[in-house]
């Protein structure tokens, strides 16, 4: 098992509650509360930017503790910023069906991979088309119950555990879609450019990449910061682009969200 640390956890802090009352911010005591009833919130605040946290706002169904919960976590989900970020699932499902659809035996990677929904949920056409599909996660408890899940759908989807910054830790030489997700938010530039260095190197010539940025919804961040410990590096789209030209990489197509807090690219390497 790689003991690499999960570079989205980045909470410190064992108790909120108490660095809130040390940082004499006692306004948000009441509001750290409520927002504890919704579950994505509280999902946020126990495990920072995990999967279950992306997949619930891809999901787009509220839930919570009580009616009330389920109330806040209604109105949580329809934030610019979570509505923007759901966007990028959106388009991850239109990229896998316009290259899945023209052609057959693709080879396509999720890294991370998280949930895959956007995979799962195009299980029918991977299967037609005889695509391979693998997923790369640092997570074992994951890795073990997404196979598992694969298996019982009869379904070409193997998960592996790894490192995306350990070129060692890919199970395949070379793909020609890799899905990147939820990652580079919670890497430095120059560790955002090593990313796309290596899937660069794991690209089969003409292969693509499907990647994101997130930009800064100051009130979303205010809340995840002070209630989740959660630190986010954002990038407007001029960021994105200029780390991917780094890379090797030149853009094909680009979209920048309603909100303008999600820039999502598909880019070919150079």
């Amino acid at each position: 098992m790689t003991k690499n640390k999960f570079h989205n956890r980045t909470r410190t802090t064992k108790s909120i509650p108490r660095k809130l009352i040390r940082e004499r911010k006692y306004h948000y005591l009441p509001l750290y509360a409520l927002l504890r009833l919704s579950r994505l919130s509280n999902e946020a605040m126990n495990n920072s930017g995990s999967y279950h946290f992306a997949d619930h706002i891809y999901r787009f169904k509220s839930e919570g503790t009580y009616g009330v919960g389920r109330i806040v976590d209604w109105t949580v989900l329809r934030l610019p910023s979570a509505r923007d970020f759901r966007q990028r699932y959106i388009y991850a499902k239109k990229v896998i069906a316009d290259l899945g659809t023209e052609k057959e035996g693709l080879k396509i990677l999720v890294a991370p991979a998280g949930l895959a929904r956007e995979v799962f949920e195009h299980g029918e056409l991977i299967t037609k088309k005889k695509h391979l599909v693998h997923g790369l996660d640092l997570d074992h408890i994951l890795v073990d119950d997404q196979n598992k899940k694969a298996k019982s759908n009869n379904l070409p989807i193997a998960y592996f555990q790894g490192d995306m910054l350990d070129p060692s830790h890919y199970p395949e030489k070379s793909y020609d879609l890799i899905i990147c997700m939820g990652l580079t938010e919670f890497l430095e530039d120059s560790h955002a450019e090593k990313l796309f260095k290596i899937f660069k190197s794991k690209l089969a010539s003409g292969g693509t990449l499907y990647t994101s940025s997130t930009n800064v919804h100051k009130f979303s961040d205010k809340l995840l910061r002070n209630l989740a410990d959660l630190h986010t590096n954002y990038r407007s789209e001029e960021d994105l682009y200029e780390i991917l030209k780094r890379a090797g990489f030149m853009v094909q197509t680009s979209h920048v969200t309603k909100n303008k807090l999600q820039t999502i690219v598909r880019a070919k390497k150079t």
